[in-house]
């Protein structure tokens, strides 16, 4: 490998991304240049920084705080990589190998140039400085041995840098299909996600037994104080009597507490050394660990499976290369195309059995609206931008559920369950409004074909209000099941809760689709994201988000009248909210009909600009 063209190769990337910078605009170029320069002041600062940190607080630690030190060094590292990789898999690369193929370089210089090339980036740049700092701290402090930490790093880089790049090269060839690459991205996105969130589920199954420990004592403990004050009162004991009762109750409580503390320290200490010890990512925490124990087998293990998991990612990178370039790869990709061909063969003999979704006919609905629902319908079905937008009520669902799992659920005062009901519903027209802000944004370049269709444009707009129902509604039943787990309520409520949540699906179709019509915006495919950021529109739309629990107002209205004539007035129940709540959705469904006809009218005024927004960024 010639050093010169290593040299090259890292001042051609580097050019191509100042150039893709410049093309974003100049506010964007200024403040990537800044981002960069200020992330490598920081790295050299941070060199610094560590070894006069460390040289101050290391002599005082133990080896587990070192440990855990390494672990949130290693936990950033780890989150700004991955997001920085599922930037990196949303847009072209800058640099491939194939394009690398196009100079005089053989394959096995051309993969290590681009593997090498690899390396220099924000997040290598600003963690290993840092590591290299602690590194020299803990030399200092806890004598030569620690330095053997320093080719530690070496081998962590390694195997990170390896097992990514041989990551992205599986990730290259499956996602050759675009159509594919859409669904991987928004698998590899819900992963991350999900992964995110696992020490919140722990910690959300881990702290009631900790919480109600607590609880526990300290109600023992006040009722105890209790007793003592009440022996106090009767006489039966002297205030100084009293006061050193007291006093031993207070020692013998922060005694039990403080083991209490301890047990539980101690168990974390177990699981987060277990997770080091099996975790390839923990090696280099648990080896510092190792070595400030005067254990230097397990520290040597370490270097030694993180530098083998390097080099087998980065052979088995080269191999799979050298297959795909010198042909070998077609036996394998054969059978690949065999076995997807069969199994296309049983899944069309399968659907010729089953009516096809578009044969249905939705009952009330007229032939273009019931075209456009069940083409919308399905295009939600298989679009991975839908996904993505149910990321964020998927987590909320889990995390609801763990609440309940874990009682800690709050104690609903008796008479107010509706209320209860109606904060769900908000925070359920909050998730509704992120799906209808932008009902034409999935459309692109199938947005032309609304505008060829000869229909009634109130009919286009009505077909996607009903292809989101099926979803929504879901949604609703999911939210409802754990809403009456929480907070029972009785028939009439049950159908002034049903009344309300149909209110807030048309008040939010109103409301999204005036904002669709007025504001649309593309979407990158694949993602949520928009194509082109326009400020006016994603102030409307979060304006609007945050407005929603204004859409539940009369309903709130509606049980504060029924619990005042309950409350003030001896006049028995009255079934006012859910009486109330029929009257309204008998008026906004005739509002929603009224307003879709202008509504239309408006859609045939704009549309030829709408095809031009989603059109612009066509794929």
């Amino acid at each position: 490998m010639n050093w010169e063209q290593l040299k090259a190769i890292l001042w051609l990337r580097g050019r191509l991304s100042v150039n893709q910078w410049r093309k974003a605009g100049t506010f964007n170029f200024v403040l990537m240049m800044v981002l960069v320069w200020s992330m490598i002041a920081f790295a050299a600062i941070s060199f610094f920084l560590a070894i006069g940190i460390g040289v101050f607080l290391f002599p005082k630690a133990t080896p587990m705080m070192v440990m855990m030190v390494w672990d949130v060094l290693i936990g950033i590292l780890l989150f700004s990589w991955t997001i920085s990789l599922l930037v990196e898999i949303q847009r072209t690369e800058l640099l491939s190998l194939e394009k690398l193929l196009h100079l005089p370089l053989s394959l096995k210089d051309a993969f290590l140039l681009n593997y090498l090339s690899s390396l220099i980036c924000l997040n290598i740049v600003c963690f290993f400085p840092a590591a290299i700092g602690i590194c020299f701290a803990l030399a200092v402090t806890h004598g030569p041995k620690m330095l053997m930490l320093i080719p530690m790093v070496l081998s962590f880089i390694l195997m990170l840098t390896a097992v990514t790049y041989q990551f992205r090269g599986w990730l290259a060839s499956l996602m050759s299909d675009k159509r594919r690459q859409r669904t991987v991205i928004m698998v590899i996105t819900l992963g991350f996600v999900a992964v995110a969130q696992v020490p919140n589920i722990v910690i959300q199954l881990t702290l009631p037994g900790a919480n109600k420990a607590d609880q526990q004592r300290a109600q023992e403990q006040n009722t105890q104080s209790q007793a003592l004050a009440g022996s106090l009162n009767r006489q039966e004991i002297s205030q100084a009597e009293y006061d050193q009762r007291l006093a031993d109750l207070t020692a013998d409580f922060a005694l039990r507490k403080k083991e209490s503390e301890q047990a539980s320290q101690a168990v974390l200490d177990k699981y987060v050394t277990l997770t080091n010890q099996v975790l390839p990512v923990g090696w280099l925490p648990y080896a510092s660990k190792s070595l400030m124990d005067n254990a230097m087998w397990p520290a040597a293990f370490c270097l030694a499976g993180m530098t083998l998991i390097g080099t087998v990612s980065l052979r088995r990178s080269y191999k799979s290369t050298m297959n795909y370039y010198t042909g070998n790869a077609k036996t394998v990709a054969a059978k690949t195309v065999t076995v997807l061909n069969q199994a296309a063969e049983k899944d069309v003999k399968l659907r010729s059995a089953k009516t096809s979704l578009m044969e249905r006919n939705i009952p009330h609905f007229s032939a273009h609206t019931n075209a456009v629902a069940l083409c919308s319908f399905l295009n939600l079905l298989r679009a991975p931008e839908a996904k993505m937008l149910l990321v964020g009520p998927m987590i909320l669902g889990i995390m609801f559920v763990l609440m309940i799992l874990s009682n800690r659920t709050p104690a609903i005062p008796a008479g107010i369950e509706p209320l209860v009901w109606l904060a769900g519903i908000a925070i359920l027209t909050f998730i509704c409004l992120m799906m209808m802000l932008n009902i034409f944004g999935m459309d692109r370049s199938g947005f032309r074909c609304f505008v060829l269709m000869p229909a009634e444009r109130s009919e286009i707009l009505m077909g996607k209000n009903a292809a989101m129902l099926p979803i929504i509604g879901s949604l609703a039943i999911f939210v409802a099941m754990g809403l009456f787990y929480l907070a029972p309520i009785g028939v009439f409520a049950i159908l002034g809760i049903a009344c309300q949540m149909l209110i807030a699906f048309f008040m939010s179709c109103i409301v999204g689709n005036w904002v669709s019509i007025q504001f649309p915006f593309a979407m990158v495919p694949g993602t949520g994201k928009p194509a082109q950021v326009n400020v006016v529109t994603m102030l409307v739309q979060m304006m609007i988000m945050f407005t929603c629990p204004l859409f539940i107002i009369p309903g709130v209205l509606f049980f504060g009248i029924e619990w005042s004539l309950g409350y003030f007035f001896t006049i028995g129940y009255l079934p006012v909210f859910g009486l109330l709540s029929v009257m309204e959705l008998w008026l906004m469904f005739n509002l929603y009909r009224y307003v879709l006809q202008r509504q239309g009218r408006m859609l045939q005024l704009r549309e030829t600009r709408i095809l031009e927004v989603l059109t612009a960024n066509a794929e």
